[in-house]
């Protein structure tokens, strides 16, 4: 699959959590993609501003605690100011 398509992916995978969001290591439990696919979809949609951190950290599998991922209720619409 290609990187749009992933990012897709990850992305509505996200916004069907709603605001309770999820984190990597739940997105990879819900999708079966592996984390090095992940991790680079997720900094991608960052960087857009489409997704962001809730503020909340949540006990992965391996007992790490690891940031919440929302929709960015507020993305840039691409205008200037």
């Amino acid at each position: 699959e290609c990187a749009g398509t992933l990012r897709a992916k990850v992305f509505e995978t996200i916004a069907e959590a709603g605001m309770g969001g999820l984190t990597n290591d739940q997105i990879q439990e819900r999708t079966g993609m592996l984390q090095q696919t992940i991790t680079p979809r997720v900094y991608e949609l960052r960087a857009a501003g489409l997704i962001m951190r809730s503020g909340e950290r949540r006990p992965t599998r391996s007992c790490r605690n690891a940031h919440v991922l929302i929709v960015n209720p507020y993305p840039p619409t691409g205008e200037q100011s």
